[in-house]
């Protein structure tokens, strides 16, 4: 049974440098636990990837320096260098004899369109991808990219655990996401398909 609305489009744009992220279908590698093996891999992961810097910048850009790793740094690692930023970029102000700007612009509003939109890339055979940190924190809770995309596109949170229909790991495409609530429905209909077919005429 297939439940997808077509709501929400598998390809908008054009590739940026997130499809070609080495940690790409990677994401539990990508947050390791308090191990430094662990977090070595995730950091080695980072090292051989053609997009390091770009990652790390926008990790810095966009606040995401709480969880995982990302451009070969833990969170408190990321956290020093928004510090370090931050305190050269009043420096120079202060050599141009600038004043302190008096409040920050706010963040854009994070919603769980607007994710979907800034974190999915077209996969090949028309699959979806995910890029970037997991899991998600939003309004006092994280979310799993499954999670994201299926709320996106039915317009409700999931009913139990959100599974994949394809094989593709890392694939977010609402046509390959079921809930509990749709495969139970899916199992009752077939058994419902099944009793009036055993039904004689």
């Amino acid at each position: 049974m297939n439940h997808y609305t077509g709501s929400v489009p598998t390809s908008r744009r054009a590739a940026d440098w997130r499809t070609r992220a080495a940690c790409l279908g990677r994401w539990d590698e990508m947050h390791p636990d308090n191990n430094e093996h662990e977090i070595e891999n995730a950091k080695s992961i980072c090292r051989q990837c053609p997009v390091q810097v770009p990652c790390v910048l926008d990790a810095l850009r966009t606040g995401d320096i709480e969880h995982g790793i990302r451009g070969a740094m833990k969170p408190s690692e990321r956290r020093n260098m928004a510090r370090q930023v931050a305190a050269r970029q009043r420096a120079e102000r202060e050599a141009r004899g600038e004043a302190e700007p008096t409040a920050k612009k706010p963040r854009p509003v994070r919603t769980f369109k607007s994710l979907y939109d800034e974190r999915t890339q077209p996969l090949p055979d028309g699959h979806l991808g995910w890029t970037g940190a997991t899991p998600v924190a939003l309004k006092a809770r994280y979310y799993t990219p499954t999670q994201i995309a299926f709320r996106v596109d039915r317009q409700r949170p999931p009913t139990g655990i959100v599974r994949r229909t394809c094989a593709v790991d890392g694939c977010v495409l609402p046509a390959h996401l079921t809930d509990q609530a749709e495969r139970d429905a899916a199992r009752a209909k077939a058994a419902a398909d099944a009793a009036r077919r055993k039904v004689p005429a």
